[in-house]
């Protein structure tokens, strides 16, 4: 079993993409219209300072 040191949950509904990001007892969460190309860019630039292997995508 890991123990996973990110934890991310997205919401995807009819008109926005919503995602909150859990570390190191912080919690950021932002949201997009239904862009996936938006949120792609948008998501990518909170992930990329984190190992892979410590996420946890919902």
């Amino acid at each position: 079993m890991n123990n996973y040191k990110i934890v991310v949950g997205v919401d995807v509904s009819k008109n926005s993409f919503t995602a909150t990001v859990l570390y190191d007892n912080k919690k950021e969460t932002f949201e997009v219209k239904s862009d996936p190309v938006e949120f792609e860019m948008k998501i990518k630039l909170y992930l990329k300072k984190f190992k892979k292997s410590d996420m946890l995508i919902i």
